[in-house]
């Protein structure tokens, strides 16, 4: 029965995360780049053109900004694996304090 509910909420959801990716992004933080790395960063949006892959907005605190940007390549490479196509090849860093909300 959990099974049947799960598969039923994610084939209604999957339309939603299709056209924003970045939904599915939050929702799936950690899993996609990581505990260590989630615990300092949080994707904001993708801002894609019409012909190509975009960019994503990764917010992290000023502190720790030098080291989400030392693991760009990694979190490019991760967003895309799990987006399953290039969706980004470009992410530009936000430095702000992080107030993790969820879609």
């Amino acid at each position: 029965m959990t099974q049947a509910l799960g598969d039923l909420v994610q084939s209604l959801l999957r339309p939603i995360f299709e056209k924003k990716p970045q939904l599915s992004l939050m929702m799936d933080w950690p899993m996609i780049v990581g505990s260590e790395l989630a615990a300092y960063t949080w994707p904001l949006k993708i801002v894609s053109p019409q012909n190509g892959p975009g960019v994503a907005y990764i917010q992290s605190p000023p502190a720790y900004a030098i080291v989400a940007w030392s693991h760009t390549c990694v979190m490019i490479e991760r967003i895309n694996q799990y987006l399953g196509y290039q969706a980004i090849n470009r992410i530009r860093l936000v430095k702000d304090d992080i107030v993790k909300t969820t879609p």
